[in-house]
């Protein structure tokens, strides 16, 4: 199939065969385990670019054995032909359950400048493990309302010290890490950020500051962003697109994004058919487009389009039904169109140098 959509593309020192995505969608499979292997690695199988396993607590990467059971992970995915990246992730509490957030809230106290730092180191020693496990890039989660957007939004970030306040302070978290974990990995390692342009909340960032961040980041050594939206526990069906929404929702959002950086950018939002991927790509909204929900309804998506055989498809019904709410329940993901959809270990697909 001609077009951008199957065109190799550079991020940085890492040339990815084509300008697809898989999403770091949540799964609770546990990645260290060889249901999480089996399931990504049919994502690579399938024929997707990058393979961006799910947000992963940096906390994890303290533990020995979490971290020597991840180069069984890059080498499946490898294996199955993709590129691998982890998203790296801090909930808004403390390794013991205590909650923190950047200002007292509900439950939770003021994180302290120490903790800040203390966070920070994390994520750098989280980026080299990945780095020395042999994934070929790493992300850092600042969307969704998480730890990273939470400092960068007045909504939640009434800090008075040097972190909060004025625009710049509330980029100070964001653009310190990155910092940090790029004099830690040094320039060639892929570091991507994922960041929600718009929030949808009154008093959340406006889109100028959101591309003031994306611009600030791009200075500080982040080879791509991964442009979303919304902050978790809204509606559903804002933060996880649904039927009725408009395919590619959220890809005006990468475009103005794109108008501030010349990193590459990634759309994203209920792209489910080649059309509308191409049309993104071709008109300049993003350079890369993230395929989920699509993508564990049928992981062969992009080898079927490149081949031509669209009509084979099996599409999601973008109901959120097995996926977004089995995690809302704390339960793995599943899906209603895919039942092979977890169950992949079960009957693991030969990689190639394993056929």
């Amino acid at each position: 199939m001609a077009g951008l959509l199957f065109s190799p593309i550079a991020m940085g020192p890492m040339t990815m065969k084509n300008r697809i995505v898989y999403p770091p969608m949540g799964t609770r499979y546990d990645i260290t385990t060889a249901r999480a292997r089996a399931y990504y690695a049919e994502r690579a199988l399938g024929g997707c670019g990058l393979v961006i396993v799910e947000g992963t607590r940096v906390d994890n990467f303290a533990d020995p054995q979490f971290v020597t059971a991840l180069p069984a992970l890059a080498q499946a995915i490898h294996r199955g032909g993709a590129k691998a990246c982890v998203q790296m992730s801090h909930p808004p509490s403390l390794p013991d359950g205590e909650a923190i957030a950047p200002s007292a809230a509900d439950s939770a106290r003021e994180v302290t400048a120490a903790e800040i730092r203390n966070i920070q180191e994390k994520y750098a020693l989280a980026a080299a493990c990945l780095k020395k496990a042999g994934f070929d890039a790493a992300e850092v989660h600042g969307a969704h309302g998480y730890f990273f957007s939470q400092f960068f939004s007045p909504r939640a970030n009434r800090r008075t010290d040097a972190y909060g306040g004025s625009l710049e302070n509330r980029m100070r978290f964001a653009r310190e890490t990155v910092r940090l974990i790029r004099l830690v990995v040094g320039r060639e390692f892929p570091l991507l950020y994922r960041m929600s342009a718009d929030e949808f909340h009154p008093q959340g960032p406006g889109i100028s500051d959101s591309q003031a961040l994306a611009a600030a980041l791009e200075n500080d050594g982040v080879t791509a962003l991964d442009v979303s939206a919304a902050i978790a526990g809204q509606t559903p069906s804002v933060t996880s697109p649904i039927r009725k929404a408009p395919e590619g929702t959220y890809a005006y959002l990468a475009a103005l994004i794109k108008q501030v950086v010349r990193v590459p950018v990634i759309a994203v939002g209920r792209i489910c058919r080649s059309e509308v991927a191409e049309q993104i790509l071709a008109s300049g909204q993003a350079d890369l487009v993230a395929i989920g929900r699509q993508l564990l309804a049928d992981p062969f998506w992009p080898k079927k389009v490149a081949e031509g055989r669209d009509g084979e498809v099996v599409a999601c019904r973008y109901d959120n039904h097995l996926c977004l709410g089995n995690l809302n329940k704390q339960m793995p993901i599943a899906c209603s169109v895919n039942p092979r959809a977890g169950r992949e270990y079960e009957a693991p697909l030969p990689l190639p140098n394993e056929a």
